[in-house]
């Protein structure tokens, strides 16, 4: 345990950088897409950005992501994840 504790310690917390709220979404919305432009199967990374998107209130845009994730792994969460982003547009 101490040898992978020592590694941990060597990588640091990374850089920290004061930023707003918007700006936050926008590093962690490119930094999945950019997981997605890599992998365009990989469903949990479109189920992130639904949930940022959603987040920011792009509902449009999540239903979009969510449907994108449940062509390539259908499921239930997903089936409701749509239908509740889709509603919440109409309520836009």
């Amino acid at each position: 345990m101490a040898e992978w504790e020592a590694r941990v310690a060597a990588l640091g917390e990374g850089r920290r950088v004061e930023c707003t709220a918007e700006e936050a979404f926008a590093a962690a919305r490119a930094g999945t897409t950019a997981s997605c432009t890599v992998d365009p199967g990989d469903a949990r990374s479109h189920v992130l950005i639904g949930e940022l998107l959603e987040d920011a209130e792009d509902y449009a845009g999540a239903a979009a992501s969510y449907a994108r994730a449940q062509a390539i792994e259908p499921s239930e969460d997903l089936t409701a994840r749509i239908a509740r982003a889709r509603s919440r547009e109409e309520l836009q």
